[in-house]
């Protein structure tokens, strides 16, 4: 039931923060160092803050859209930990608790943008991660307010960082469109896949998430 569903995605979330953060969090909460160092470092602080953001901001987008729709046969419990779970899945297990190929697109877009960002460092998910994507966001942030250098949490982030940040995003971006392409081209005019269904298939594999919209089944070899 609900306390089971509960438990499950309380394993996927650790499963995704990192081992870092892992063990930042015994240390911490069990106090087994001195006081001056009993505290989170940036990248553990970095991790939890965005996992929570997008944990939050993906269940809200997906309720908002699959409320009365996907999710209009389940009862209000139901809705929010499906909602929740989807939220939590795309960037990590890849399980799903409704048809995918069923919800809405504006849902499905989502979906991919979660399994696109995928995980933390150090975490058995995939995608571009967490911090990687974390760190481009701030970087706009910090030029839409003119500032000359990323601060987070008081500490500036180093130029090298960003770039390395900004290059995999653009090489993995890069390699989805092209991989798309590839779907459409050798499969799109046979069985009518559209651009959407193919991309999420990519983003999914590229995210090692597993989670399908029932085209990977019926593509050529």
């Amino acid at each position: 039931g609900v306390s089971y569903g509960l438990k499950g995605l309380a394993v996927i979330v650790l499963g995704g923060l990192g081992f870092i953060v892992l063990y930042e969090f015994r240390r911490v909460v069990a106090g087994k160092i001195v006081h001056r160092e009993k505290r989170f470092s940036l990248h553990s602080k970095f991790v939890l803050f965005l996992t929570a953001i997008l944990i939050a901001a993906g269940a809200v987008g997906i309720a908002s859209m699959e409320w009365e729709h996907g999710f209009s046969t389940m009862t209000l419990k139901q809705k929010v930990l499906a909602s929740i779970l989807q939220s939590v899945t795309c960037r990590t297990a890849g399980f799903n608790s409704v048809d995918i190929g069923s919800l809405r697109q504006t849902t499905l877009l989502v979906m991919i943008v979660l399994m696109f960002i995928g995980g933390s460092p150090g975490s058995i998910a995939g995608g571009v991660k967490t911090t990687t994507f974390g760190v481009m966001v701030s970087m706009i942030i910090a030029k839409f307010r003119g500032a000359s250098q990323v601060v987070l949490w008081k500490r500036g982030l180093d130029r090298d960082t960003i770039e390395k940040s900004m290059l995999l995003i653009l090489l993995a971006m890069s390699f989805i469109l092209a991989s798309t392409f590839a779907l459409l081209t050798l499969n799109g005019f046979v069985l009518r896949v559209s651009a959407l269904s193919a991309g999420f298939e990519v983003v999914s594999a590229f995210g090692s998430v597993g989670l399908s919209m029932g085209v990977t089944g019926q593509l050529s070899f």
